[in-house]
């Protein structure tokens, strides 16, 4: 017998090979999108907004800073000090930076997306002793974050639950008026 190109056994295989092309086409593609990477960003939870501290003392508003996020103190519930006046940076071991006020001031820089969905990598800078620590910031719901702040490794930090400030809760600027 004679093998007529249109049998099966033969159709078959020269649809295999048309198909390597499509295959090589397929994994080229995903490999390149491997090796480029998605962004990260696509995949972190949105933490933007202003978060009360688990002791309601203040509030940290968190915002976009180019692909990173960042957060200012933007309610202080004592807003003076002992001296009846606004409370300044006094143990920023940069004297220059010790006039500064507690209430507006940058304490978070530096979150980047993480792939896990949370923001990572960050420093916060804690105006009660005058150090910097290392920050990652994760959802914890829709009106909760959870805020870590750590030395060295995120195992050995403090976490915080912040809670979404209420629409009314007010601002420095507010009370910088009341002052």
């Amino acid at each position: 017998m004679i093998a007529f190109p249109l049998e099966p056994s033969f159709r078959a295989s020269q649809r295999a090979k048309r198909d390597v092309p499509r295959r090589r086409r397929c994994l080229a593609a995903l490999a390149g999108a491997l090796t480029l990477g998605l962004p990260s960003f696509a995949l972190a939870q949105d933490i933007t907004g202003i978060w009360v501290t688990d002791d309601g003392e203040g509030a940290i508003e968190i915002q976009a800073c180019g692909g990173e996020r960042c957060g200012r103190i933007a309610w202080m519930k004592d807003p003076k000090g002992p001296d009846g006046r606004p409370p300044t940076d006094t143990n920023n071991p940069d004297p220059a930076m010790r006039s500064r006020r507690i209430c507006g001031l940058q304490i978070i820089a530096g979150l980047k997306p993480q792939a896990d969905g949370s923001w990572g990598d960050g420093r916060v800078y804690n105006p009660d002793n005058g150090k910097t620590y290392g920050m990652k910031i994760r959802r914890a719901g829709a009106d909760m974050v959870k805020a870590t702040g750590y030395l060295g490794f995120e195992l050995f930090g403090q976490t915080q639950d912040w809670r979404r400030a209420p629409k009314n809760l007010g601002s420095c600027e507010d009370a910088a008026k009341r002052s």
